[in-house]
């Protein structure tokens, strides 16, 4: 592993738990009643063509029953609603609410404030790059995990025969 590889690794955890917990007090300062993880599925959701418990999972990288969860007490605030798919009558899609809508833009308004304080100093310049390496390990790390998902799949065929 390369010196600026393994600086990498050993930093970016630390600034995501550390900017994690940063826009979890600001969330929890204007008491909006919305964990991070909930904060996410409303963010996934408003961006997602389709919005349905199992797509969503995977793109979080979140257990099914975990996502269940959190889209129960979602729903239990009235910030999405479940509704059949009308093209598939087993799946349920989840569509954000108004309210599910106000309450996101308000968190990544505050999410946004607090990104903006700790990027103070830093040249855009050195932010898009930050940012196009980041979406490049994002992706990267997409195409692996689907890679092992598959190899786990071949495994698992192999010793049901």
């Amino acid at each position: 592993m390369s010196k600026p590889i393994q600086e990498l690794a050993n930093t970016m955890p630390h600034a995501i738990r550390n900017l994690t917990d940063l826009i979890g007090r600001a969330i929890d300062i204007e008491e909006l009643g919305i964990t991070q993880a909930q904060l996410g599925i409303l963010h996934m959701l408003s961006e997602n063509a389709d919005p349905c418990q199992s797509v969503l999972a995977e793109q979080m990288c979140i257990d099914k029953s975990a996502i269940l969860r959190q889209v129960d007490i979602l729903e239990g605030k009235g910030w999405l609603e479940r509704r059949m798919d009308p093209n598939d009558r087993r799946r349920k899609q989840l569509i954000l609410s108004k309210s599910g809508m106000a309450v996101l833009t308000k968190a990544l308004r505050m999410r946004d404030a607090e990104f903006s304080k700790v990027a103070e100093g830093i040249p855009a310049k050195d932010i898009e790059a930050c940012t196009r390496v980041l979406r490049q390990l994002g992706e990267n790390s997409s195409e692996a995990i689907a890679k092992v998902k598959e190899n786990d799949k071949s495994d698992a065929q192999r010793n049901d025969r």
